[in-house]
């Protein structure tokens, strides 16, 4: 957009006496603004050192960063299109006095009626251009106002990565610390389970359940329980849903073994 602002002239046409439209510099100067922001990097060097509240700060953070930007969008917008009126009303009031000065002088009163009706012409044709001048406005602010609204959208997906991200780094360092590896288990009726394992003997194994064809969706599960294990004990039950692995969601069978596998690896021999 800053680039097409600079490169392109301005089509909007000229207001006669008004001077040439300003509405280049007011939009490209949002476009600067919005571009200098990195607000997106700002946050990708955060996942490192994530905890909840810088979560939950960088995300109202980053909100109200948007918001504001565009709010100012339409501000600039709003007063271009106020400035613009008030000129075409001067403009306007200046033709009129001074084509009735001079005609007065010149021709008195019934030469000022004739030209009246020249003078409202050419009123009416200033309000075409002014209209002109809206539209063009309207069109460049658009694609201003749609970037703001892509920087809030971008900002919030972000901000939930980082979330996610850091939800997964405190899971991994929990379990870590206390010497466990925390599955997450969703049982019937969606109730959540948080099993804590403590030995690399788990006692239970996984598989795919469902199918993503037709609208459904395939879970990674609870295939088999041996009995007298680990598993048995803590009350896992086959059909329970395998949701995170130690703060890491289950994406796939074998992806989810793997981690399965390393997360246990990590635990007491029994």
């Amino acid at each position: 957009l800053k680039q097409q602002q600079q490169q392109a002239p301005c089509s909007a046409p000229r207001l006669g006496a008004m001077g040439s439209c300003g509405c280049h510099k007011t939009f490209v100067e949002a476009a600067n603004e919005i571009e200098e922001k990195g607000v997106l990097g700002a946050f990708e060097a955060k996942i490192d050192e994530a905890t909840p509240e810088a979560v939950e700060r960088v995300t109202e953070e980053a909100s109200n960063e948007a918001r504001r930007v565009s709010a100012e969008v339409n501000d600039k917008v709003a007063a271009e299109k106020k400035a613009l009126l008030e000129l075409a009303d001067k403009e306007r009031s200046h033709l009129l006095i001074v084509a009735e000065r001079e005609e007065i002088k010149e021709t008195g009163v019934v030469g000022t009626l004739e030209l009246n009706a020249e003078v409202a012409e050419e009123i009416a044709k200033l309000g075409m251009e002014a209209a002109d001048v809206y539209k063009t406005v309207e069109a460049v602010a658009a694609p201003v106002v749609e970037a703001a609204e892509r920087v809030e959208a971008d900002v919030k997906r972000a901000a939930a990565a980082v979330a996610e991200a850091a939800a997964t780094t405190l899971g991994a360092a929990v379990a870590a610390a206390v010497g466990v590896m925390i599955v997450e288990l969703v049982a019937e009726k969606g109730v959540v389970r948080m099993i804590d394992f403590k030995t690399r003997q788990l006692g239970f194994a996984m598989a795919m359940s469902g199918s993503a064809c037709c609208g459904g969706q395939a879970k990674v599960t609870v295939r088999q329980v041996d009995r007298g294990g680990q598993a048995e004990a803590l009350g896992v039950r086959r059909g329970w849903w395998v949701k995170c692995i130690n703060g890491s969601a289950t994406t796939g069978l074998k992806p989810s073994q793997k981690l399965l596998e390393e997360s246990a690896a990590r635990l007491a021999e029994a």
